[in-house]
């Protein structure tokens, strides 16, 4: 066989072998995408850092870029329809849009909406005016008008823990948040980082204050597609699920100024939010007290970066160590026989323990002399 006819065999089987690989890998994206080219997701123009328009008309925040992620891996090119939150809703339900960037369950509610995957978790609180004082529950807020956006968890929870409230309903948050820098509403309901958000835009983040030990509900926000729609949900389930953890935590520490997303370079610190001074969260919704600021000197002086993960309560405090959520709880109570599977470190604080009693019971000097009471 002479050259030339070996150099013709050779250019023909490498177009064969290319052929076949070129078929194979748009079976791979084929499978991927579930054959859809392009969708319109409909998203909120008004939830940041989630969702929201800027000044310019861009659609930005957090859970659009997952969406934009979702969108590179699958090869599923987004065109997004910014929307007021029902009115997305809506064009869902209609066919007007194939998919909606951000739902979030309300109880009892009747959606055509399907939810396919968690983008992420979110705390609500009660935000009132700093003239006002002694709101510890949501009992306290009697005799105040208080402002709730309509069918949002935060109407169905205050209808359903305080049916007798005194409610102001409004069709969006922007319009809700104006009315509180107009004064019109001294009391409302609102999700964490999104009122946070909203607060310091109309610059009132002075004016309005909430307990951040004290969250009311936490809520998860779901990516969606109509129901039945069960290819394009299976779809934007797989592209989500290949957006890795370091992607994940890149964008929440972009936007949310921290993550729950493991990575290698960053240690997690679970931090239980109501143990006060030693760790908190402070007005503006970050850990703070005694062992935040020893952790925060301890990354400074080793160069390792931690972040922390916020625990509603002690026990998930612990259980955020147990199942691998967390790396190191904040500042742990010696008691090895109380939490089993965790290891102590040595001690870095020592605090004492009182006893407390009404001076009526006259002098006290050990526990014993409490029988009986």
């Amino acid at each position: 066989m002479n050259l030339k006819i070996q150099l013709i065999l050779v250019m023909f089987l490498a177009g064969v072998i290319s052929g076949i690989c070129i078929q194979d890998c748009q079976a791979a994206q084929n499978t991927i995408s579930g054959g859809f080219g392009q969708i319109t997701v409909a998203c909120p123009i008004a939830a940041p850092p989630y969702s929201y328009q800027d000044e310019d008309g861009q659609v930005k925040g957090s859970f659009i870029e997952l969406w934009r992620l979702c969108s590179e891996k699958t090869g599923i090119k987004i065109n997004f329809m910014p929307a007021q939150m029902k009115n997305g809703i809506d064009s869902v339900c209609a066919g007007k849009a194939d998919a909606f960037a951000i739902h979030i369950p309300v109880e009892n509610e009747t959606s055509c909406l399907a939810d396919i995957t968690p983008l992420g978790h979110e705390h609500g609180y009660v935000f009132w005016h700093k003239n006002i004082s002694g709101i510890k529950t949501v009992q306290d807020l009697k005799g105040f008008k208080i402002g709730v956006v309509r069918g949002t968890t935060h109407e169905a929870y205050i209808r359903k823990n305080f049916p007798n409230a005194v409610l102001e309903v409004f069709s969006g948050s922007q319009a809700m948040i104006e009315a509180a820098r107009k004064k019109e509403i001294p009391v409302f309901l609102g999700y964490l980082h999104n009122t946070l958000s909203s607060l310091k835009k109309y610059q009132l983040e002075t004016e309005f204050q909430f307990d951040p030990q004290n969250p009311l509900y936490t809520i998860t926000g779901y990516a969606a597609v109509k129901k039945g729609n069960n290819a394009l949900a299976k779809a934007v389930k797989n592209g989500m699920s290949l957006i890795t953890a370091d992607e994940r935590a890149a964008i929440e520490r972009k936007w949310l100024g921290m993550s729950s997303f493991k990575t290698e370079d960053t240690l997690i610190i679970s931090a239980p939010i109501r143990f006060m001074p030693f760790i908190y969260l402070n007005a503006e919704g970050n850990p703070a007290g005694m062992f935040a600021d020893i952790w925060r000197l301890w990354e400074q002086k080793t160069g390792r970066n931690i972040e922390f993960l916020h625990a509603d309560t002690w026990k998930t405090g612990i259980e955020n160590i147990r199942n691998g959520k967390a790396d190191i709880h904040v500042g742990l109570i010696y008691a090895p026989e109380d939490y089993e599977g965790i290891c102590f470190s040595q001690h870095f604080y020592e605090v004492g323990v009182s006893i407390f009693f009404p001076l009526k019971y006259g002098k006290v000097s050990k526990i014993a002399e409490l029988s009986g009471f």
